[in-house]
């Protein structure tokens, strides 16, 4: 019996992770593709891959990758920043699938949750049951990505990158927005949203 897959995306600072964690609480599979994508730079083929076209710009002197390098030229708008975010864009969406397999179809799973601000919406319904977006407005994103030390620059190129939160509210099942619920509120929220889509808490 095929797992029903959830998608979860958002903008950046939507409560996204909050949103998961509360799901985790439940003893629910999550899958944070975000941070999935940090390790399959180190998968054999694609870390000799990087190493071949960058060499130097995201690698330490005892040859590791160095993950403030590539953050650093990932969040730029130039043409090195979009050639990395091409190649681990393409690493990941090969490496989600196995991760899928292994975590939820081999553990006989009967759902997942797999979570990502950044995976393409493009045809995701042909792979995901339902996607839910959990975003916030523009005002409150940028507020919170300050609080949490990003630098203007990286606010700005990370919200010039991803797909705009109305496209992906557009091509959502449901949405959830944020920006006035209160932390001490978004179990109740989370709670409510996930049984209304047939899956209980």
């Amino acid at each position: 019996m095929r797992p029903v897959l959830i998608c979860v995306t958002g903008n950046a600072a939507g409560g996204k992770s909050t949103f998961m964690d509360i799901l985790a609480k439940y003893g629910h599979t999550i899958i944070k593709a975000d941070e999935l994508a940090k390790n399959v730079i180190y998968v054999p083929e694609n870390y000799e891959d990087l190493k071949q076209i960058f060499d130097k710009p995201i690698f330490d002197q005892n040859g590791n990758i160095d993950f403030q390098k590539i953050s650093d030229i990932f969040f730029r708008l130039d043409d090195e920043a979009k050639r990395i975010r091409k190649l681990i864009s393409e690493y990941f969406q090969n490496d989600i699938w196995n991760e899928i397999n292994r975590q939820v179809i081999k553990a006989h799973k009967l759902f997942a949750f797999v979570e990502s601000a950044s995976m393409s919406l493009e045809g995701a319904q042909t792979y995901f049951n339902y996607i839910i977006c959990v975003h916030c407005n523009p005002e409150e994103s940028r507020k919170r990505m300050l609080s949490r030390g990003w630098s203007e620059e990286r606010i700005d190129v990370t919200t010039k990158i991803q797909l705009p939160v109305e496209i992906k509210i557009g091509l959502s099942d449901c949405s959830l927005d944020t920006t006035n619920i209160p932390l001490n509120k978004m179990e109740e929220v989370v709670k409510e949203l996930i049984e209304s889509i047939g899956i209980k808490m």
